[in-house]
């Protein structure tokens, strides 16, 4: 018998349930009224003055100068109705008093949002007109990498951007880990086949180079397969994610004469090698699918 069965079993023999008199639920706590831009930015600016090691970039510090004025209107044409303070906690976080250094600006590209600290630099662009984000800069010192540190920082961020009317999320993926991390998360290539293409060749010609004189025939056999399912795949806007999971599983042999780490796939080396365009649809269920599984 099925566990499914036995549960649904086990629901019919239990007795009707008594349900107790109802009762008045209780009333709703007010939601708190959100900061105005203005409230935000002069918050911001303030906590900059007090000296206790916190800075409060007012626009672009290799721009014309701006002030919280100006910086406060620009803030309110490019937001509308939405909250900065909301904006900017979800880019940095709950508690953006917790960097070192904090900037606004706003230009003709958007609302640039800027956040340093001593485990996380980060720089985000916002175009209301184009409902697109950009992801200029995120970078975590090599000691953190690997920890989990930017799950829940880019959950965060999704919410965010899903409130505020967001459809794409772009970015250009380099630096340490950046070509195989974004991948995890659901970031499709602009050119998805080019890049498998690449990464397929490298990992073949490294592992030919590692043979030495005598054919590993397993090897050799893991290669041909690994390109036979790149071809098959061809078309699959997904064909990166599924190589990598199928290195992942499927090549051994491969993996210990490249002395790849237990766990890793045999591509994460080969697709640090590369940097790539690409972005996230926040509409589409596949990608958005792997985001949360990846983040969760």
């Amino acid at each position: 018998m099925g566990v499914v069965t036995r549960h649904l079993e086990a629901l019919i023999r239990r007795p009707p349930e008594v349900k107790p008199a109802a009762v008045a639920a209780p009333a709703a706590a007010a939601k708190p009224r959100a900061k105005t831009t203005a409230e935000t930015i002069i918050e911001m600016e303030a906590e900059s003055k007090k000296g206790g090691g916190f800075t409060f970039d007012v626009g672009d510090p290799l721009g014309a100068p701006t002030t919280p004025g100006e910086l406060i209107r620009q803030a309110k044409e490019v937001l509308g109705d939405n909250s900065l303070d909301d904006v900017v906690k979800g880019v940095l976080g709950d508690d953006w008093k917790s960097f070192r250094r904090v900037g606004v600006a706003v230009d003709s590209d958007g609302l640039h949002i800027r956040g340093a600290d001593n485990s996380i630099t980060t720089s985000v662009t916002y175009n209301p007109k184009t409902k697109v984000v950009t992801h200029n800069l995120t970078t975590i010192p090599r000691a953190q990498q690997g920890a989990g540190k930017m799950r829940p920082i880019l959950r965060s961020r999704l919410d965010t951007y899903a409130k505020i009317g967001v459809e794409k999320v772009k970015l250009i993926a380099g630096l340490d880990t950046g070509p195989y991390a974004w991948l995890r998360y659901g970031f499709v290539p602009d050119y998805p086949q080019e890049l498998a293409n690449t990464v397929v060749t490298d990992l073949t010609r490294s592992a030919r180079n590692a043979m030495g004189k005598e054919d590993d025939w397993d090897v050799i056999e893991e290669l041909a397969d690994l390109d036979g399912l790149a071809k098959e795949l061809e078309g699959n806007k997904f064909v990166n994610q599924l190589l990598i999971e199928h290195a992942k599983n499927n090549m051994p042999k491969t993996a210990r004469l490249l002395k790849v780490k237990p766990g890793d796939s045999v591509l994460k080396g080969h697709y640090l090698n590369t940097t790539w365009e690409g972005s996230l649809d926040l509409s589409d269920q596949d990608q958005m699918a792997i985001f949360r599984e990846y983040t969760r």
